[in-house]
């Protein structure tokens, strides 16, 4: 998200107030500023360490070291020549690590004591190298589950979306998440997001600006989709989590007579409303 675009949805009144949001998929602002964690800066790829990506049990094979997951390709789901089509899809949700064995996510993304059940957390689901698809293979000490919910509370008119785990087991080799609890997140703060957009390998994306900020919650223009909720929101010049991602104005549709579905694309001078950031000052201390 370029300066010049911010100042484009500013100035056409595109800024939906945080109070209007309703948990849904996100969208591309501009240029898609998506790349894989291997490709950030040092900073971004030491956080990514604490972000996890919520899996399906079902989608799990057990081996003797872990775990095997089984996908599709992005292409399979959607148009075979988008960005990330080659590349395996798993997780339906982002969380990060508040506390040592303690993980946040998006309320809407874990409902009840139930999912805990039906889900793991893994950690360092991306690839490390160019073509790589060795993140299909999950090693047990990076797979966590889900002992109880802590905390959680959804209300869509506020933008109020959390949850508080207690994983299984301390992730002692990983530093938690520094989170920003009193802080106002002021319009044109820039920002930046890791996590799984459409539930593929960990990806950052920088250039986002706060666009409106509430009691409860702010909007922003990053390029996040399904997957990305739960998503720890950073300050760009601190490393500090700001918010967590809960909703936006969707993020795949039919486009150019294609029967097939491309990302949304939010251009200047579109009608299309920011991604909606849940406060982390919401979470109880």
């Amino acid at each position: 998200m370029t300066a010049r675009f911010f100042g484009a949805l500013l100035s056409v009144g595109l800024l939906a107030a945080p109070a209007s949001a309703a948990f849904a998929p996100m969208t591309i602002y501009g240029a898609d500023d998506r790349r894989e964690v291997m490709e950030a800066p040092r900073n971004i790829q030491e956080l990514a360490r604490s972000v996890a990506g919520k899996v399906p049990r079902a989608s799990l094979r057990k081996t003797g070291d872990g775990w095997l997951l089984e996908s599709k390709r992005l292409g399979e789901k959607y148009c075979p020549d988008i960005r990330f089509a080659e590349q395996y899809t798993g997780p339906q949700c982002t969380g990060f690590l508040s506390a040592a064995g303690t993980l946040v996510t998006a309320g809407h993304c874990v409902k009840d004591e139930g999912d805990c059940s039906g889900f793991v957390w893994v950690f360092d689901f991306q690839l490390t190298a160019a073509g790589d698809s060795g993140y299909l293979r999950i090693p047990a000490e990076n797979a966590y589950s889900c002992k109880r919910v802590v905390a959680r509370e959804t209300r869509p008119f506020d933008g109020v979306d959390f949850a508080v785990l207690e994983l299984d087991r301390p992730a002692a080799e990983r530093r938690p998440l520094d989170l920003d609890m009193a802080g106002t997140p002021l319009p044109g703060r820039a920002l930046f997001v890791i996590g799984h957009p459409s539930g593929l390998p960990m990806k950052a994306a920088e250039g986002g600006h706060v666009q409106q900020s509430g009691p409860y919650s702010f909007t922003a223009d990053l390029d996040t989709f399904h997957g990305n909720s739960g998503s720890p929101v950073f300050a760009a010049m601190t490393g500090e989590v700001l918010g967590i991602l809960s909703a936006g104005p969707g993020d795949y549709r039919r486009g150019g007579g294609r029967a097939c579905k491309v990302p949304i694309v939010c251009r200047p001078g579109d009608k299309c409303a920011p991604t909606t950031v849940s406060r982390v000052s919401n979470i109880p201390r």
